[in-house]
């Protein structure tokens, strides 16, 4: 296992979907390039898809998560890491708790991401 590296952060600002309001991040292990284009719109749909998704009926230990209200804003991290990346998308209900999800995650081996491993993986032989 490799020791702890700082992980770069970048906000992409505020997206509106729909209702809502998401303020949209990226974070990716240190070695690695910038989250591709295509990647950071392809997540919008599924994070769209997901708040919709979210406001049915959701009974989890005795509350509806689906009918408390919520103000429409939320924030979203596409997270690019060694093995996976994965999309948590969390937002706001009953003015002061905040629901978080993993809507999406695909592994290395999957063919949506398989280009950044693929590069990670030559940078990390580049690097030895």
């Amino acid at each position: 296992m490799k020791p702890y590296q700082p992980r770069p952060i970048t906000f992409l600002g505020i997206k509106t979907l729909g209702e809502w309001r998401i303020k949209l991040y990226t974070l990716r292990t240190s070695d690695s390039e910038p989250v591709p284009a295509s990647l950071i719109e392809s997540a919008f749909p599924v994070i769209k898809g997901h708040l919709e998704r979210d406001r049915q009926p959701c009974i989890h230990a005795g509350t509806d998560w689906g009918v408390l209200e919520s103000y429409l804003v939320g924030f979203a991290m596409i997270h690019v890491g060694a093995d996976a990346v994965f999309l948590l998308c969390d937002y706001w209900v009953g003015e002061n708790m905040i629901n978080h999800n993993e809507p999406q995650k695909t592994t290395k081996n999957d063919k949506k991401t398989t280009k950044i491993h693929k590069k990670r993986q030559k940078n990390d032989k580049n690097s030895q």
